[in-house]
This record gives structure tokens, sequence and C-alpha cells, in this order.
């Protein structure tokens, strides 16, 4: 665990070294950092070992099974999907029948999906790759082969979201949901254009989420009426929530950057890209708030983490006070990582991150 936790403050401690060099031209700083920053993010995630985060041993004993004849070979009755049965294949057959291989492709596209997607839209790079970090949101990525593609391919599709793209944007989200179909949802994000942000149009989605969390019952009887087979199967799973105590917990950490959020919001004079983005924490929270009913609605929030980090970011760099700023950013620091701390702790079992061992080991 310590040294998780050293690595993590390691990334601030260069982003707060970066940041105050002047002889450096500013965006050569940052491009530097982000290139370090990559390197750190991909060598632990594409040289891990099987028995480290929950489903390597399970994507690498998949890999070792597979029998392609040619690249595009595809199993009807595989679970995974398409996409990512032609990405193995493609692997097992061009590359290296070794489970590494996989791992190390995948992790590339992966982090530097999220490194360039930070830089590119963060006012305060080093802060978002510690969020990234501090959120835990990089131990799924690493874990979740499937569902960390389809949000990198995401990621690309954002800039043609907020620019009103929506053709391009469509295909993209398409293309991501050829790794974890669970994407589809995304397709439903430009229809938000039409609506106006306001802090009553606030107060109505914290009213829907209120509504959608007492009455999720009953709409999932409705929806199960319609989808009786998909309804079965989804509650054989057993996907409703036991222990609700971490999630809580992530809970409150959402509820403050929401806070701060709209604490530093200009609800009179917003950008197009702000808007979408307070969208997408909005359901980040809202959908965290469903899992606390059943569980596997968390898997939903995963794709809205990215922007929302992008958010609470520029939220913090909006504070004008330097003092002030500094505060909120020690305060982030030492509040997510007490939260790794108590993560890795109690429920190591969430990442299985530690202890950490490379491949050869």
């Amino acid at each position: 665990m310590e040294s998780i936790i050293f690595a993590i403050l390691f990334i601030v401690l260069e982003g707060f070294y970066f940041s105050t060099i002047k002889k450096i031209p500013q965006s050569l700083r940052n491009k530097i950092f982000a290139i370090l920053v990559f390197f750190q993010l991909f060598i632990p995630a594409a040289l891990r070992h099987v028995d480290v985060y929950n489903d390597s041993l399970a994507y690498a004993t998949h890999f070792k099974n597979i029998m392609p004849n040619a690249v595009f070979s595809i199993n009807v009755y595989e679970r995974f999907e398409v996409g990512y049965q032609i990405l193995e294949n493609f692997v097992f057959l061009k590359i290296s029948k070794s489970p590494v291989a996989l791992f190390i492709i995948t992790s590339f596209f992966i982090q530097l999906s999220y490194v360039i997607f930070f830089y590119r839209f963060s006012k305060t790079f080093w802060f978002s790759i510690f969020l990234y970090l501090g959120l835990t949101h990089y131990f799924f990525t690493v874990s979740g082969i499937r569902q960390g593609i389809a949000i990198a391919v995401f990621n690309f599709a954002f800039i043609f979201l907020i620019n009103k793209r929506w053709i391009w944007y469509c295909l993209i989200v398409i293309l991501a949901a050829q790794f974890h179909s669970s994407a589809y949802l995304l397709l439903c994000m430009p229809l938000l254009h039409m609506v106006r942000l306001s802090k009553k149009t606030l107060m109505v989605f914290i009213l829907v989420i209120l509504f959608n969390y007492l009455f999720l019952g009953d709409i999932l009887d409705v929806f199960f009426s319609f989808f009786p087979n998909y309804g079965t199967d989804y509650l054989g799973k057993e996907m409703i929530s036991e222990s609700k105590t971490g999630l809580y917990l992530i809970l409150g950490t959402y509820f403050v950057g929401l806070l701060v959020i709209i604490k530093n919001f200009d609800f009179k004079n917003y950008s197009h890209s702000e808007k979408y983005m307070l969208f997408f924490y909005i359901a980040l929270v809202m959908f965290l708030v469903l899992s606390i009913k059943i569980s596997i609605l968390i898997r939903y929030t995963y794709y809205f983490i990215p922007v929302s980090i992008i958010i609470l970011t520029n939220s913090c760099f909006k504070i004008k006070n330097i003092v002030d700023r500094a505060i909120m950013y020690g305060f982030w620091i030492i509040l997510l990582t007490i939260q790794i701390m108590i993560i890795l702790t109690y429920r190591p079992d969430w990442f299985m991150v530690t202890p950490y061992k490379f491949y050869w080991d």
C-alpha cells in the first residue's frame, strides 16, 4: 500500500515541480510532464502479473484459450463484444500468444487516451492526473479492459459532442460499444443540447435523481415487463447492492466535488463544453445514487468520470485567490490520499492492486 501512495504523491510533486520551472515555456513543460506521466501510468498497467487487479487473470485465461482462424473470426456465442474479439484475434495471431502482449497493447491505448484527454481539456493537468489516480478510476481502467477501451474510445468523441458534430459523435460511440455494449447509453447525450442550463434546471435534475431512487423498483418492473429475458438474467446475477459503506464513501466524495463545481459555475455565462461537463457530472452522481440499490449501475458511472475530473479540475482553477486555490488542491490531495488508504487497507478486494507484481515475478 505504501508504494501505491508514494507513487501517487510522487506524481503530485512532479506536477508542482514542472509548474514552477520558469526557464522552460509552459507548453513544453506540459508536454514533458505529459510524456513522463504517460509512462508512469502505462508501465505498471502493461507489465502487471495476472494476479494483480481483479479481472487480469480472467482476461489472460480467456486470451490463452481462444483459437481463431483469422483476425475477423467471430464467435457469435461469445459473451465478449465483436470489437474486443477482433482485437484479441489480432494480438493472438499477429503479435504474440502471451497475455502480456494483450496487457501491453490495451494499456498503451487506454492510458494514452486519458493523458491526451486531460492534456487537451484540463486547465491544471497535474491535478487532473491526481484525481484520475485519487478517485481510483485508474485502477478500474487497468482491471476492466473491455470497458476501459470503450471509455478510451469515447474520450475522442467528446470533442465532437461539444462541437455539435452529432454524426461523428455517434459513430465513435458505436465504435466504443463494440468493446463494451454499455457504451450505447452515451448515444442519448446529444439530447441534452436542447436543455437550457440554469439553477432551476439543476434542481429539476436533482428531483429526477431522487424520484428514480425512490421508485427504482417500480421502474425496473415496467422495464422487465418489456424485456423479461434480460430481467431474469439481470436479477439472476444478484446485482442488488448489499454492502453500501464503501459506496457511501465514494458518493460523499463526489457530492463534495459537486458543491465545489456549483459554487464556481457561472450559470449566466457558460460555454457549451462547460454545460455538457456539468451534465456529465450530474449523470455520474445519479448513477452512483441508483447503484446504492442496484450495484451493476455503477458500471455506467465510469463513462462520466473523465469529463467529471475535467470540470472539477477547472472549477478549482477558477478560484481567483491563489492561497484559496492552493488550499483547495491541498484539501483534495489529503482527502483522496486518506480515502485510498482506507480502501486499500479495509477493502483490498476492490482492486487487488496490492501486493503489486510484474508479470515475470
